[in-house]
């Protein structure tokens, strides 16, 4: 029964997969952000072979299809190419978007890369995900880069060799995607709140600078 019910959810999963692929090659996709624990939804998708560090966040309105494509494709790369001894190692924050663009989920998937994948170039990185093949059974990253584009978002990746002995060659899979209404974890640092705190703190002490610093500065809590 399980085995039975694991099918029949790659299977919607698959096809929802492509049919998102077609929406987007014809500039008919909407996204739609909903309410998702990242969390969960990562570690759902994930296998034995798969180390999550999880996210402050507890919820967050997030376009999950298109969170579900990419890491659907880079957990397939990442299986196909990677040495099958390593775990593969997600991780995942929210930072402040740039130019104040709005909060966005950032995702890091870490992989060895197999005794017969040499360490990939930047080129090489730049290559893989702005190249569509011109036949594949996956969905590739360049697509996957495109629509996390169509949403504002990317998707890039970058190589290194591990200071180990032996030294292994990593790959890692990047992606950010915009978020909203996010709900922190009891606990958890609000980067963002951070800043506003610091600079708000800095704006503060310049502030009493220029009194000639005669008041004793307090502190933004």
């Amino acid at each position: 029964m399980h085995r039975l019910r694991f099918l029949l959810d790659e299977m919607n999963s698959f096809s929802s997969q492509r049919q998102v692929c077609a929406q987007l090659e014809l500039g008919t996709y909407r996204s739609e952000r909903t309410v998702c624990d990242v969390d969960a939804r990562v570690k759902k998708m994930a296998g034995f072979d798969v180390v999550v560090r999880g996210c402050a966040a507890v919820t967050c309105c997030v376009d999950e299809s298109i969170l579900t494509l990419a890491l659907n494709e880079a957990l397939s790369n990442a299986r196909r190419f990677g040495s099958r001894e390593a775990q593969i190692t997600i991780s995942m924050q929210i930072d402040e978007g740039a130019d104040g663009a709005g909060r966005m989920l950032r995702v890091e998937m870490d992989s060895v890369n197999g005794a017969d994948v040499p360490l990939l170039s930047a080129d090489e990185c730049m290559h893989a995900v702005e190249s569509v093949p011109a036949w594949s059974e996956d969905v590739g990253l360049a697509t996957v880069n495109q629509a996390a584009h169509a949403i504002g978002g990317r998707v890039w990746l970058h190589a290194y060799a591990s200071e180990d002995a032996p030294r292994l060659n990593h790959t890692v899979f990047h992606l950010t995607i915009p978020v909203e209404q996010v709900v922190w974890r009891a606990g958890a640092i609000d980067t963002a709140e951070i800043f506003r705190r610091r600079a708000a703190h800095e704006i503060g002490v310049e502030s009493l600078r220029s009194q000639g610093g005669s008041r004793a500065t307090r502190w933004v809590s």
